[in-house]
């Protein structure tokens, strides 16, 4: 289960959260909170100091009364701090949102730092203070000078893991870098805050994002000491160079099979990459593995020795031995004596980037960094007769298609000479295939000149991978002047992979108009048209294709063109084209579909999951089909007939609610809830009905409507939960509240909504109970345990508070997992 503890949606609602008071001396610190000050405070001049105490001791009369009489708001501490900094930095909420409403500047800086800087520091108040700040007018963007950090950097450099999930939620980057190049995660990692690095990489975080000065976050965390840190980096990025320096050959396997960087160069000194380690200091093993994965021996120490020159200087006899073995493939007489000796010239070796490559392709890589662009090694090895030019996992990956992409860098046309000598050196042009069966054909498929020089030796214009794709198949992703080329040749236009894919469904995923329109024009004597209703292995037709791989004006094209609107259904699920015109919110595709009469038999039907399209658009990332789907005649409270689900139940479960394109386009459930005829009563399979998803999902708008339309607070579903068991979030906890929700109301087990609070690290939601009479003595049936109890079995007040940043890690990794099902 998901939670947001912050209520970070909408200003809270009369709830004032500030520094936990132990639960002992809860009574004593409401009670003393406040001290009292005399109503009548005027003075010919203030005294700013008591005016600047009130504001950091929470004594809102005495701001108010110094307010009333005249004090400038504005007027700065003799440490630079402003009244509303004062009270951001002790976490009155009180006290700034009064400040705010007086009109004090909301992006003044302090300390070369706008408020939200220092709303960022303040731990799980951030998000309520943050809010505040942004609700009156507040610049979240705002950066810093010189360093020209954003609030996310700032909140990443102290550890403040609520405002770095609030923050991104409001849209800052993850990726953005500040002056010195440093991302959050970076800067999270230079700091040692392991639970922020967690959090941000939950969120996106580019993990290989490097500083200004080339250090990855793991760099930073290890030259900074913080082990906890770099043990969890390491776990995705690589300590290799320290592995080389130990000679720790076993670790330096298990960091490259992790996607270890075998060129990263290390800080101090400069230029010295994990093969140089390991060769000055006669690590042999460890750098023939490093040469192996493709360890770049050019590399140049910083007193300008080569690295075979250091290792010698060293007496490394072992390791120079192995330098020279490895140095000697790009030497053309080591060659000539390897190749008469009977060395395979096809035999592929693994590269920096595990592929595998052949001697050919090394050499022909080679030429990429030659300013002399000698081609003598390559000519060597051509003339064997024996190498292989589509050698690789795939077309791309080989030799042959490595010198195609060099046609436009390399110059005098070196690259098209270079090809067309690798043809000549091919007996059978038709045997030699990539590891997906590939052929030169394939890989040549852009290029007319080899494509003709290549039938003249005898290529199969029409020869197939191994998933059955043509030259022309893999065509249609280009342009209609390369297929009606390949045609006349001879390509077969209605060549059909091995998936049922036709030369129309790849156009269509790839929204190829022009393609589509070349391929629907065309009319071959003897087979006819291309069927725009054909149907793939998968049940799709082109249009349904080109809905998947969202290219809407594809898909207007084909229902331009006589692609059919209604009376299909596609796949194993049995779905209409507007279910997925609603599930891809194709606004004008679904218009086009419901303009059919015959699409008021459709807009009510179920697929085998039992979903409508209603549905499917409550679903959708932008819903913006839903009015449309309303106004056409569907049934805003059909429900799942598998599940029990209603349009609006599957609305309010939505990933991501309220997030920027609900902002852009609406979010489904509040449209739902406004229409005159929704049903607010329905339970799903689980008996829960829209309060409870709205309190699951934290959802306070909807909350709200809900309420306002009498929904009952204390209603349960199958396991004797009300809403208020679900509300992590401190605004809906306050909303229940408010409408008359039993707080001590106990489930068939014993458990109270405090017991959920405190087993799921819920503080804010938990100050709310407890404020509102929360009973923490109450036990439960199955483990006996009060709240107070179970409180203290996680390690007491202090460490529970702490604990609330692991559940917070879990709950992002868990809202993932439950957007990818109900994407799925």
């Amino acid at each position: 289960m998901e939670h947001d503890r912050h209520g970070s949606e909408v200003p809270e609602l009369g709830y004032q959260s500030s520094a936990p008071p132990t639960m002992e001396a809860e009574a004593e610190a409401k009670s003393e909170r406040r001290p009292r000050t005399p109503e009548s405070f005027r003075q010919l001049f203030p005294d700013y100091d008591k005016f600047y105490d009130a504001a950091a001791h929470g004594d809102i009369e005495t701001v108010k009364t110094m307010l009333d009489a005249g004090v400038d708001v504005e007027r700065q501490r003799d440490d630079g701090a402003t009244p509303l900094v004062i009270a951001i930095s002790k976490r009155h909420a009180d006290i700034v949102q009064l400040l705010l409403e007086r009109g004090i500047d909301v992006d003044s800086p302090v300390l070369n730092a706008p408020p939200v800087f220092h709303a960022v520091k303040a731990s799980e108040h951030a998000p309520r203070l943050i809010q505040l700040l942004l609700d009156h007018g507040a610049d979240v963007q705002a950066t810093t000078r010189p360093a020209n950090m954003t609030a996310l950097h700032w909140a990443a450099v102290n550890g403040m893991i609520h405002a770095v999930d609030f923050l991104i939620d409001k849209g800052l980057d993850v990726d953005r870098r500040c002056k010195r190049g440093k991302t959050a995660l970076v800067l999270a990692a230079e700091n040692g805050h392991t639970t922020v690095v967690k959090l941000l990489l939950a969120k996106g975080a580019d993990l290989h994002a490097r500083s200004g000065n080339g250090g990855t976050a793991l760099v930073w965390a290890a030259s900074c000491g913080h082990v906890e840190t770099a043990r969890y980096l390491i776990e995705e990025g690589t300590a290799l160079s320290i592995a080389s320096d130990s000679g720790h050959l076993e670790m330096v396997e298990l960091l490259i099979e992790k996607g270890a960087d075998v060129n990263a160069l290390s800080t101090e000194p400069r230029k010295s990459t994990p093969a140089v380690w390991a060769a000055i200091l006669g690590h042999d093993k460890v750098l023939k593995t490093l040469i192996q994965h493709g360890a770049d021996l050019s590399v140049t120490l910083n007193d300008g020795a080569t690295l075979i020159d250091a290792t010698l200087k060293r007496g490394r006899l072992n390791t120079t031995k192995t330098l020279l073995e490895a140095i000697g493939r790009h030497n053309k007489y080591l060659l000539r004596i390897l190749l008469d000796s009977g060395a395979d010239p096809a035999r592929p070796s693994k590269s920096a980037d595990t592929l595998m490559l052949t001697p050919l392709h090394y050499a022909v890589v080679q030429l990429s960094t030659d300013a002399k662009k000698d081609t003598s090694i390559v000519d060597m090895l051509l003339a064997t007769g024996k190498c292989r030019l589509m050698e690789g996992e795939g077309a791309a990956c080989t030799v042959f298609a490595y010198v195609l992409r060099r046609f436009e860098r390399w110059e005098n046309g070196l690259a098209e000479e270079l090809a067309f000598r690798m043809l000549d050196s091919i007996s059978d042009v038709n045997e030699d295939r990539s590891n997906d069966g590939c052929t030169l054909m394939h890989a040549a498929y852009k290029v007319p000149g080899l494509i003709d020089e290549l039938l003249q030796k005898g290529a199969d214009i029409n020869a197939k991978d191994k998933y059955g794709k043509t030259p022309f198949l893999m065509a249609c992703r280009s342009g209609p002047g390369l297929l009606k080329f390949l045609v006349s040749r001879g390509a077969d236009p209605f060549a059909v992979a091995i998936d049922g894919r036709s030369a129309l469904h790849i156009a269509a995923a790839n929204g190829r108009g022009l393609v589509l329109e070349y391929l629907l024009n065309l009319d071959i004597a003897e087979e006819g048209k291309l069927d725009i209703e054909a149907k793939n292995n998968r049940e799709h037709v082109p249009l349904i294709v080109a809905m998947i791989a969202h290219h809407e004006e594809a898909a207007l094209y084909l229902l331009d063109r006589g692609a059919a609107p209604t009376g299909h259904r596609f796949d194993r699920r049995k779905a209409t084209a507007l279910h997925f015109a609603a599930m891809a919110s194709m606004h004008r595709v679904a218009d086009r579909i419901l303009a059919d009469p015959d699409s008021i038999n459709e807009i009510n039907v179920h697929d085998t999951k039992g979903q409508s399209p209603l549905a499917m658009a409550c679903m959708a990332p932008s819903p913006t089909i839903v009015p449309a789907l309303l106004s056409h005649g569907a049934h805003i409270n059909d429900p799942n007939p598998l599940t029990g689900d209603t349009p609006l139940h599957t609305a309010l479960q939505r990933p991501h609610h309220m997030g920027p394109r609900d902002k852009r386009y609406g979010n489904p459930a509040l449209i739902l809830l406004h229409h005159p005829d929704i049903d607010i009563t329905p339970r799903d399979s689980q008996l829960r009905t829209p309060l409870h998803l709205a309190s699951l999902h934290h959802n306070v708008p909807a909350t709200e409507l809900l309420l306002a339309k009498n929904a009952d607070p204390d209603c349960t579903d199958k396991y004797g939960k009300t809403p208020l068991s679900y509300a992590s979030n401190p605004n809906i906890a306050i909303l229940l509240l408010e409408h008359g929700a039993n707080v001590n109301h106990a489930e068939p087990n014993g458990w109270t909504p405090v017991h959920r609070a405190v087993e799921r690290c819920w503080v804010n939601a938990y100050e709310v109970l407890v404020s509102n009479g929360a009973d923490l003595e109450t036990k439960t049936g199955d483990d006996g345990l009060s709240a107070r109890e179970r409180m203290k079995r996680m390690g007491g007040y202090v460490r529970w508070v702490r604990r609330e940043d692991e559940f917070l890690v879990e709950d992002v990794k868990m809202e993932e997992q439950r957007a990818r099902e109900l994407e799925g």
